[in-house]
């Protein structure tokens, strides 16, 4: 969209070196192409690059590096014509990763075919180490290519439009409508002369709203502006109220989210977001917040620790305090690359964002998957036109109309160039889902293991209280239901134990109990037991692991009972669910063949214990900590074909096996340590590929992340970090292993003291 910006100095530099130039000194200038370069100012550094390649044509430094530049200015067409060259004149000795830039630079040209030629080249270094991140990202990227070559159709009925009254040559991004008002973040120099030369040493994106009855953008001032000054804002999000939420982005673009009130264009009240939202050492951006069910919840993009790649997409829910901790999407959304721009139609319950690793047309595609919170179906490609083989993110939808960003070439007000970004538009219809459908979800075992763990909650010795007996006649649900009921109890019998400086804090940490956690977990136990019901009707013959804990008020051997008790209360609920449904399939006469085997462990052991709750009645009864500990946790589902085949279906003979160098692993003293962390070798000694559905940990502490597939005969490695600052005492943290082997659960304890 932009002409080629070029700071004066280049201009001048430019005047002086260009008659003196030889080949003998075609070194000085590629280092100064270099120092631009390294700068970033890649609108200058392509200027001496160009002139060294009037010089010297066939010299593979300057034709690599050229390219490279074009690159960064979004010219990839042109840029595979020079990164050819270089490689058929070096054949990639000089520059490893030549191959793969090629192949980049062919895929975001929409010649996929071609990209794929040298992502086969690319990957053959790394074919010896395919647990390497750079075998992952360029399989990756070419299975990428192979989607997008098959893909390849516009859907005609869709026009997308560029915002022709706000785009300009400058970049525009980051759109949104507001109560009929266009609202978008713009870089846009103030100092432009002759020839678009920016005389500006630094100039900083601004927020802007384009006002319908001028039919022109104004700045959005904000008051206190000085705090904010040598600052790029941007990514304006309303909520209710003129409430608005913006990023505040330093010169190295490390960025923190805001909020504030928006009045007669201008934002008032500016205050930083509470670190859970803004993680130390790490950026933090594009937040959308919205409502669901009552609470408010901000979705936003970060790159920091405990995420999968890049940039992950996190959520958090509003309290009284402030935003609590963030929790990731998950593994179905996040990636090894990057996602960002996340925006919630709370209609269609439907997350957008953008991400550079799920398949698509290159660079960054927009994509959409359905369910809430941090649960999601697969997400879809958006397809073409929305999506092209260049950049397209910040998407959002309002009054039927979708507004996005998109560098690409068409429709962009420069013509010919795409080297930033512009706004377009394109009719869009969401469909109102108002309760997410699992008779819609495309159910198998992999999806159902999405939905899971679920952790149901008990009162205090029920079901059956004050017997030893290992069976029950409770429906789990019902059960539950009564639980809710106690909930004033348990706030009046707990804040009790308090002094009067704590009461408060204590009752709010029982109301999050009874509204978030026991509440989940009847809701999620609700949705996912008709996809269960949909897999067995498909014949499915499923096993079902579930653990039961039982806080340590009694002695062992009479919670062993009190654990089997629970789990058969959650038995019933399947039996009893839509008047016997799945009891077929429980006890084995389904006409279809189909079974689900129920597999109980029925006594889990908690990562550490609370002795002075222990030994206060109340508090072993009625405290946060005690009512977490008393619950079952329905863990992982797995195929069971019979002794024929093994978990997944495969045969015996070709099974998976798990060989871990260690079960228990001591990892010594947390002291005043704030984390821990582990890595921890995996081995598939089989002939069949392993697959490890989940791994579970009995402590919230440790953050696990692990590979889902190992191929026959090699390594992968799980890592741990564990959050020490709330252990106490001696912690065994056990990590259950779900996989399709036989057996299909494998413990690792890790040992840690203070």
């Amino acid at each position: 969209m932009s002409k080629v910006y070029v700071k004066y100095f280049i201009v001048v530099i430019l005047g002086l070196i260009s008659s003196n130039l030889t080949s003998q000194n075609i070194t000085q200038v590629l280092n100064l192409g270099d120092q631009l370069y390294d700068k970033k100012d890649y609108f200058g550094s392509i200027k001496i690059y160009k002139t060294a390649l009037n010089i010297d044509s066939t010299n593979v430094d300057v034709l690599y590096k050229y390219a490279k530049n074009l690159s960064q200015i979004n010219d990839p067409k042109k840029a595979s014509r020079y990164f050819l060259k270089a490689y058929i004149l070096d054949n990639g000795k000089s520059y490893p990763e030549l191959a793969y830039e090629l192949a980049e630079s062919y895929r975001t040209s929409g010649e996929y075919r071609k990209s794929r030629r040298y992502y086969t080249k690319a990957i053959r270094p790394y074919r010896r180490n395919k647990d390497d991140y750079w075998y992952k990202k360029i399989s990756q990227s070419k299975n990428a290519a192979t989607w997008a070559d098959k893909h390849d159709k516009k859907n005609e009925s869709q026009v997308v439009k560029p915002i022709s009254e706000i785009n300009t040559n400058a970049s525009e991004f980051a759109g949104t409508i507001f109560q009929d008002e266009y609202y978008f973040s713009a870089l846009i120099a103030d100092s432009v002369g002759q020839n678009d030369v920016i005389f500006d040493q630094d100039y900083f994106s601004k927020l802007y709203h384009y006002l319908s009855k001028t039919q022109k953008p104004e700045v959005i001032e904000l008051k206190e502006s000085n705090k904010f000054s040598g600052k790029h804002l941007a990514n304006l999000s309303f909520y209710k109220e003129n409430q608005v939420f913006f990023s505040v982005c330093d010169t190295n673009l490390k960025c923190e989210i805001w909020e504030g009130y928006f009045d007669n264009n201008q934002i008032s009240q500016a205050k930083k977001l509470d670190p859970n939202i803004n993680a130390s050492e790490s950026s933090n951006t594009q937040a959308f917040v919205f409502e669901l069910d009552g609470n408010t919840y901000i979705l936003f993009s970060s790159n920091r620790e405990r995420g999968f790649g890049g940039f992950d997409l996190w959520i958090s829910k509003k309290e009284s305090f402030g935003f609590d901790k963030a929790i990731n999407l998950g593994a179905e959304i996040n990636t090894l690359g990057n996602e960002i721009t996340p925006f919630y139609s709370i209609k269609s319950k439907t997350l957008f964002f953008a991400s550079d690793w799920h398949l698509g047309f290159g660079a960054y595609d927009l994509f959409s998957a359905i369910g809430q919170l941090n649960k999601y179906e697969k997400p879809e490609n958006l397809g073409k036109p929305i999506n092209s083989s260049q950049d397209e993110y910040y998407f959002s939808v309002a009054d039927q109309v979708a507004i996005f960003s998109s560098n690409r070439k068409e429709g962009n007000v420069e013509k010919g160039n795409n080297c930033c970004n512009d706004l377009f538009q394109t009719p869009y219809e969401l469909e109102e889902i108002e309760e997410l459908d699992p008779e819609k979800i495309k159910v198998t075992v992999d999806v159902l293991n999405k939905y899971l763990p679920l952790n149901l909650y008990f009162h205090n010795d029920y079901p059956d209280p004050n017997t030893r007996d290992t069976s029950s006649k409770a429906n789990y649900l019902t059960l539950a239901k009564n639980y809710q009921l106690l909930q004033q109890e348990y706030e009046d019998k707990y804040s009790s134990q308090l002094n009067d400086t704590l009461k408060e804090d204590g009752i709010f940490e029982i109301q999050q109990f009874f509204e978030n956690d026991l509440e989940e977990g009847i809701k999620s136990l609700e949705f996912f037991t008709p996809l269960l019901y949909k897999e067995l009707q498909k014949g499915s013959q499923i096993e079902l692991t579930i653990k039961g804990y039982a806080s340590s008020l009694s002695e062992s051997d009479y919670n062993l009972n009190l654990t089997l008790r629970r789990i058969q209360s959650l038995i019933n609920y399947l039996n009893e669910y839509d008047a016997g449904k799945i009891q077929p399939y429980i006890n084995g006469s389904a006409s279809n063949g189909g079974a689900l085997k129920i597999k109980k462990l029925p006594y889990g052991e908690f990562a550490f214990e609370n002795e002075l709750e222990e030994s206060n009645k109340i508090l072993a009864i009625y405290s946060p900590l005690a009512t977490s500990q008393r619950k079952i946790e329905v863990m992982a589902v797995t195929n069971h074909e019979g002794k024929e085949k093994s978990l997944d279906g495969s045969k015996l003979a070709d099974k998976a096996i798990i060989k871990l160098e260690q079960s228990t692993i001591d990892l010594g003293q947390f002291g005043n340590k704030e984390t821990l962390k582990s890595n921890i070798n995996i081995q598939n000694i089989g002939l069949s590929e392993l697959r490890i559905f989940t791994i579970n940990s009995n402590c919230e502490c440790a953050s696990v992340k692990y590979p889902l597939r190992i191929q026959a005969n090699k390594n992968g490695q799980i890592q741990v970090e564990i959050d020490t600052r709330e252990l106490k005492g001696n912690t065994r943290i056990s990590l259950s292993i779900f996989s399709n082997t036989n057996p299909n659960i494998h413990v690792i304890d890790l040992l840690l003291k203070p």
